[in-house]
């Protein structure tokens, strides 16, 4: 008679397996990647030794799995309130530490007491240059120009104090400026010489006079237009071109005051462009006003004598004859007494 064979029930790790025979097999659950070999037993401790060795399998295939994490996170894991993310820094950064990040920066950051420091800092360093380069340069290194700029400066504020009638030495010129009826402009002095010549051989005066390079004739002299135009008519009438427009400046130089000497040569030419226009009427008799003042005049200045002997000799010509011819004479002489001037 057939013994019943009964099934042994082993639990392996909370969980019951049963044990029918050497060939056969436990079917395992739905889903399990292949089935596992039932252990036969004989004795206990073959029962024992095959838990071992099913426990010990068990922990090699454990110990084999590989846990791969996920590269980035995900968003249901940075939601999961349990897990607390670690912020990542960053070591590359994108802007250089040697440009701008184009953050605006406040007007606060530089007040503008540094901007008031840096300004006087920068005038108080520019004067003390000045000075330092004033002190190591002489005269001698200045520019010509320069230095010939000064003396003109001078010249041109001490002629208002002459010409107020400020008597004393040191007085170093005083500037006539006076009209001119011009005949021509020449490029070579002989062309300017030959046609004063001929005008003097006409009876009209003439003076050439070198100014910028050019050459030009003049054939009379007055204080103001209206009298050089006055000359020009009457050139005109003898069917000579003039100009009246030209004016030029003299200088009278000397150690005394010689606004004397100026106020008798300019009232000089005035009577003289009448007497050659005609108007006659006071010509000699202020022509003798003027010889009396000269005689007065006691100037020890070289160029004053020599200014005071020319006015003589003119006002004693109009004195005695105050007609064209002798307004011509005396505006003959006048006009070399301006050229020594120049």
């Amino acid at each position: 008679m057939d013994k019943r064979a009964h099934a042994m029930k082993v639990k392996i790790n909370g969980e019951e397996r049963n044990w029918k025979g050497k060939n056969n097999r436990r079917k395992g659950k739905k889903g399990e990647e292949a089935e596992k070999p039932d252990i036969p037993v004989t004795s206990w401790n073959e029962k024992a030794m095959a838990e071992q060795e099913a426990a010990a399998s068990g922990a090699e295939k454990e110990d084999e799995f590989t846990w791969v994490l996920p590269e980035d996170d995900g968003e249901v894991f940075q939601d999961d309130p349990k897990v607390v993310a670690v912020k990542k820094v960053s070591s590359k950064s994108k802007h250089s530490p040697y440009f701008s990040t184009g953050k605006k920066v406040h007007l606060s950051a530089y007040p503008f007491k540094q901007y008031a420091i840096t300004i006087v800092l920068a005038i108080v360093l520019g004067v003390s240059f000045g000075f330092l380069a004033l002190n190591f340069m002489s005269d001698e290194d200045l520019p010509a120009a320069l230095q010939t700029g000064a003396g003109q400066t001078e010249g041109v504020a001490a002629a208002p104090e002459k010409a107020g009638g400020d008597a004393g030495a040191g007085a170093a010129e005083q500037t006539i400026q006076l009209y001119f009826a011009q005949i021509g402009k020449f490029s070579s002095k002989e062309g300017a010489d030959a046609t004063a010549a001929d005008l003097k051989a006409k009876g009209f005066p003439a003076a050439a006079v070198e100014e910028d390079g050019s050459y030009f004739v003049y054939g009379g002299v007055g204080n103001e237009k209206l009298e050089a135009d006055g000359l020009s008519n009457v050139y005109k009438s003898s069917s000579i071109d003039t100009w009246s427009g030209k004016t030029a400046d003299f200088s009278v130089k000397s150690n005394e005051d010689a606004s004397a000497f100026i106020g008798h040569f300019k009232t000089l030419v005035t009577l003289s462009s009448s007497a050659v226009e005609g108007n006659s009427k006071e010509v000699k008799s202020k022509s003798e006003a003027v010889l009396s003042d000269l005689d007065k005049l006691k100037p020890k200045d070289e160029g004053l004598v020599s200014m005071k002997k020319g006015l003589t000799d003119v006002s004693a010509l109009l004195a005695e004859s105050a007609d064209e011819k002798a307004g011509w004479a005396a505006q003959q002489q006048l006009m070399d007494l301006v050229v020594s001037l120049k």
